[in-house]
């Protein structure tokens, strides 16, 4: 173990032979455990019998990499490795990592803030790694999630279409979300199914005015004919709220009596009606 002239010995370093020899493995350090002796240990990260050395990875083991069920294991070097939230959370490498919430996703591994859904849109789903999973939100609809158009309406989430509102109601709100928006058309005015504003109550047939109302019925004796109300020909009359001529019926003549349109009765004997119409005769004659 050492060397000299035999008045002056000294201990032999193995480990400088070494860098001759190559015993160790590139990865590994000789060690001098006495004179004449050595030993070559992996480096750091490595593991083998200091002749062969191969690189540790950490993510084969947990007991290794400390990983949770919530992160990916990245190799960073020999012995060596970081943690990163998984795709649907998310967190700093190395710490703790939350799961998206809902109405929010994040389609990669990484520290990435988990990223909102769309306008319109919404996801129950937690820990979500899709956009995806974000749907519409009620009152809307559509690949893009628009507004439900006015005269129509949305109740449910998800990917279903806006339904119109009934006949007889108008709604003029958009993106409504219930069918109590469909507000009724005012009397005697009337509307189809999926109108939008209270002008497309138009006046019911035998009645006129603006589209909203307030309407006036044509009277008796009169049928509506286009914008205004027309008088039935002489000696005919109608009921309220006709809609053509062909509703005016003959007046029973003065003398007689009976519906419009007949069978018309004379007056009996002893009595008089001086005025045309279907009422009964009353006319009582004097005595004598």
């Amino acid at each position: 173990g050492y060397s000299g002239d035999g008045v002056m010995c000294v201990a032999i370093n193995r480990c400088e032979e070494l860098l001759n020899v190559g015993d160790c493995h590139k990865n590994a350090t000789c060690f001098m455990t006495g004179p004449g002796n050595r030993t070559c240990l992996c480096n750091s990260g490595y593991t083998g019998n200091g002749s062969a050395c191969l690189p540790i990875n950490n993510c084969d083991d947990l007991t290794l990499h400390g990983c949770s069920n919530r992160a990916l294991c990245k190799v960073t070097g020999p012995g060596k490795n970081n943690c990163t939230c998984n795709a649907g959370y998310t967190g700093a490498d190395g710490g703790i990592c939350s799961p998206c919430g809902e109405s929010t996703y994040k389609p990669s591994p990484g520290s990435e803030e988990c990223t909102s859904c769309p306008a319109n849109t919404h996801s129950e789903v937690v820990a979500s790694v899709s956009v995806t999973d974000c749907t519409c939100n009620k009152g809307h609809t559509g690949a893009d999630c628009h507004p439900c158009a006015a005269g129509t309406y949305k109740d449910i989430k998800g990917s279903g279409d806006c339904v119109v509102c009934p006949v007889d109601t108008y709604s003029a709100v958009l993106g409504a979300i219930s069918e109590t928006t469909c507000e009724p058309c005012p009397e005697d005015t009337s509307s189809g199914s999926g109108s939008s504003a209270k002008s497309d109550c138009k006046c019911k047939a035998g009645s006129l005015g603006p589209g909203g109302g307030p309407c006036t019925v044509c009277p008796s004796g009169k049928y509506q004919q286009g914008s205004e109300c027309v008088d039935c020909p002489e000696g005919y009359t109608s009921s309220p709220g006709s809609t053509s001529e062909e509703h005016c019926q003959e007046v029973c003549e003065a003398g007689s009596y009976g519906p419009h349109g007949g069978p018309c009765v004379l007056c009996e004997e002893g009595k008089y009606k001086a005025t045309p119409g279907s009422e009964e005769c009353s006319g009582e004659c004097p005595a004598n």
